[in-house]
């Protein structure tokens, strides 16, 4: 009897997963569609935006040169982007490639929703104190991703198109950049959710010290191997060059920061619980 009650728990459960799974995909194919529908909207005000020069980030520094000039300080920070011809030389390329941007899109797009899902199936199993700190988890990891996801297309995928795009060897002879949608696309799509993964540290490290796997003083004692770490990821995301690694760096070890913060505060909490337990 009690290996029946056993299985059939477990078949419970795995049928719960399943509904929230086949929610989870709905949601995510609703995106997509509508994405697919409104895809004038999708490559020319998002995918495509990056290669104008009226893109915000390039407007953004030259009104930010402009304002260091006038204060006596010369510095040029105002670029344009680089010139390069977008092509496709397969006949299924495009259609492809809007299938593929429609289904991250609508990944994007449903995070909250998904990131809910995952939280109504495992908050049955938590208890009340920890369902308590742990409320507004969906809101924290939503907006995270979502400032990501921004740093790295606003950021990281302008320098990396203006100095990849730009690039040229040689001399007389040098080589016109004929660049492929599909390489393009993936560059735009790989560094923005790149960049929002990245930006789940907080939630991760909150996650570890919480299961007792990870302390303050553990990631206070490996810091500067995690700014060595941090460095090499940036390097990989972003061009080889110093100024677009400190630029995405930066924010990254400023969440390092904020990580080591978090797991203080939970070793704190864990204490005040041994202490009201034993008393």
């Amino acid at each position: 009897m009690g290996d029946k009650d056993n299985n059939t728990s477990f078949f419970g459960h795995l049928l719960i997963l399943r509904t929230h799974l086949l929610r989870m995909l709905l949601y995510v194919a609703i995106g997509a569609i509508v994405a697919f529908v409104c895809d004038e909207v999708v490559y020319d005000y998002i995918i495509f935006a990056p290669r104008s020069e009226d893109f915000i980030t390039y407007r953004f520094f030259c009104y930010l040169s402009s304002l260091v000039n006038q204060m006596g300080i010369e510095v040029d920070i105002c670029w344009e982007p680089a010139q390069f011809v977008l092509q496709n030389r397969e006949i299924t390329g495009q259609f492809n490639s809007h299938v593929w941007v429609s289904i991250v899109a609508g990944i994007i797009v449903a995070t909250p929703l998904i990131v809910w899902e995952v939280w109504r199936f495992i908050s049955p199993a938590l208890t009340e104190g920890e369902r308590r700190s742990s409320r507004g988890v969906v809101a924290y990891v939503s907006g995270l991703f979502f400032m990501g996801v921004a740093f790295g297309y606003f950021i990281v995928v302008p320098l990396s198109l203006n100095f990849f795009a730009g690039y040229h060897v040689g001399g007389q002879m040098a080589v016109d950049n004929l660049i492929e949608l599909s390489s393009y696309i993936s560059s735009v799509v790989n560094i923005s959710l790149s960049t929002g993964m990245m930006f789940q540290m907080p939630i991760a490290v909150y996650v570890l010290s919480r299961m007792g796997l990870v302390t303050s003083s553990f990631l206070k004692k490996y810091r500067r191997h995690a700014i060595v770490v941090i460095l090499v990821i940036s390097a990989i995301l972003t061009p080889p060059d110093v100024a677009s690694q400190v630029i995405l760096a930066i924010p990254t070890y400023a969440l390092y920061q904020v990580s080591i913060a978090i797991a203080q505060r939970e070793e704190r909490r864990r204490e005040e619980e041994e202490k009201n337990t034993t008393l």
